[in-house]
């Protein structure tokens, strides 16, 4: 899977720890490790509601899956752990729509709160995660 970087905004997450160099952004998800996290973290309802809301109040024309009632937006991430296993950045790709990429990273920041791996070398490292909203409509 090949995704063009279409970067509208970064979010950045302070931090205090500055003194290690930070690697380039990875051009593609095939040369990025996925992101595993420890315990198992799933979005919750009122973030894919909000997922979808951001898409209708900015009328974007980010692709939205529909199987059986169900509609599902995907949104790849890249994102970057300090050396401790701190995040650093979080980073939304392709979604062109800049509501939908504030809700995908403060989920995916609520999700790898106390539940981020730190790097086996102490180096930071950028991953690859790929976060879904679904919501089921009626009728």
């Amino acid at each position: 899977m090949r995704y063009q970087l279409a970067l509208l905004a970064t979010f950045a997450i302070p931090s205090f720890a500055c003194a290690q160099t930070l690697p380039p952004m990875p051009t593609s998800l095939e040369s990025t490790e996925r992101l595993t996290l420890p315990k198992a973290a799933r979005t919750t309802a009122m973030s894919s509601l909000k997922g979808f809301a951001a898409i209708e109040r900015g009328k974007c024309k980010t692709p939205v899956s529909v199987q059986n009632k169900l509609s599902t937006v995907s949104v790849p991430m890249f994102v970057l752990v300090s050396g401790t296993g701190n995040v650093s950045k979080i980073v939304p790709l392709n979604t062109d729509c800049p509501g939908l990429d504030t809700v995908a990273a403060t989920e995916q920041l609520r999700m790898m709160k106390g539940n981020t791996p730190v790097p086996a070398d102490g180096q930071p490292h950028w991953y690859w995660t790929t976060l879904d909203f679904s919501v089921e409509f009626q009728g």
